[in-house]
């Protein structure tokens, strides 16, 4: 089981990992390219932007790179997940100042990239007031791809 929670959290994690891999293989997301040269903001959207999203401007921003983080299912001024900001700690990362955002608040800047955690959450917001700005699924980026993080 300690394999399992380090690997993917959860066996549940684990699952949706594998689901999501099979998903990714049958059916691509194919987006355009991303011109990496036009980038100047890295936009990290998750669904609650208290863990995933929060962490990875965070690792922008001691990266010296603009970021910024949303989540489309949110209550605005929520603080991170404690067990998060825990885990960030021992990463060298502060998430005490993180206060959640709602999608509905993101204003597109020229030179954005926005970075999505999961295949549905890319999907789900696809068409929606996000439509100005690139997206790409953050797990496309390493290598092996992960369309789930």
């Amino acid at each position: 089981m300690n394999w399992i929670a380090d690997h993917y959290g959860s066996k549940s994690g684990m699952l949706k990992h594998f689901c999501f891999r099979a998903g990714w293989r049958l059916h691509p997301l194919t987006r355009e390219p991303v011109d990496l040269q036009g980038i100047s903001r890295l936009v990290f959207v998750c669904k609650g932007n208290i863990c995933r999203s929060a962490l990875a401007q965070a690792v922008a921003g001691s990266l010296e790179f603009p970021a910024c983080s949303f989540g489309f299912l949110t209550t605005p001024g929520k603080p991170a997940d404690p067990g998060m900001s825990e885990a960030s700690r021992t990463l060298g990362f502060d998430l005490s100042s993180h206060a959640t955002t709602r999608i509905s608040a993101y204003q597109p800047l020229p030179g954005d990239l926005m970075l999505f955690f999961e295949a549905e959450h890319l999907r789900h917001l696809g068409g929606s007031e996000t439509r100005v700005s690139p997206k790409a699924l953050l797990g496309m980026w390493v290598r092996p791809r992960r369309p789930y993080i």
